[in-house]
């Protein structure tokens, strides 16, 4: 579904009949939206949270970003929790990440910086590939070095914005 947003906002945003100047930079509003992922290292995780998301609407493609707060969720023999903390950008096909994640399973712990980059959909969703650094103590075996996640910025509102951005520009 959000491949789909993606793709009909972005197809969206290429109108003939808009009536946006030939070049024109204009920075949306924020909005508070969930953010949902799996990711791929020794074990599955589950990522939920909340993205101040922000599009920008630009005559050579639209990009977003966003700071979030979220929670890895690796269940397995033993489940491992990882509070994180991190932005998100995308441009038009390109997108980058990092956080800073608490893993724990409630006996060891763990402090991770996880830098990421991979292709999406302005920022909306996003196929990353990213490294897990430890910053603290020795790495928990449930989560691994690499990363591999698809994860959506559920900001739905961003088309009705676009919208309502070209009608007050037709005023």
């Amino acid at each position: 579904m959000t491949a789909s947003l993606g793709t009909s906002f972005a197809a969206h945003a290429q109108t003939p009949t808009d009536s946006l100047p030939r070049r024109f930079n204009i920075l949306g509003e924020p909005h508070l939206v969930p953010r949902v992922g799996v990711a791929l290292q020794k074990q599955m995780a589950v990522e939920v949270g909340l993205i101040r998301h922000r599009v920008r609407y630009q005559t050579l493609g639209n990009s977003s970003r966003g700071l979030y707060a979220a929670a890895d969720i690796v269940p397995g023999r033993r489940l491992v929790v990882g509070p994180k903390v991190g932005g998100s950008f995308g441009a038009n096909a390109a997108s980058a990440d990092i956080s800073l994640v608490y893993y724990t399973d409630f006996k060891r712990r763990q402090l991770m910086l996880t830098p990421a980059v991979g292709v999406g959909l302005i920022g909306f969703a996003n196929l990353l590939y990213g490294y897990n650094i430890p910053l603290t103590g020795r790495q928990l075996t449930e989560v691994g070095g690499h990363r591999v996640s698809l994860v959506g910025n559920l900001n739905f509102r961003a088309p009705k914005e676009y919208d309502q951005l070209v009608e007050s520009r037709r005023r």
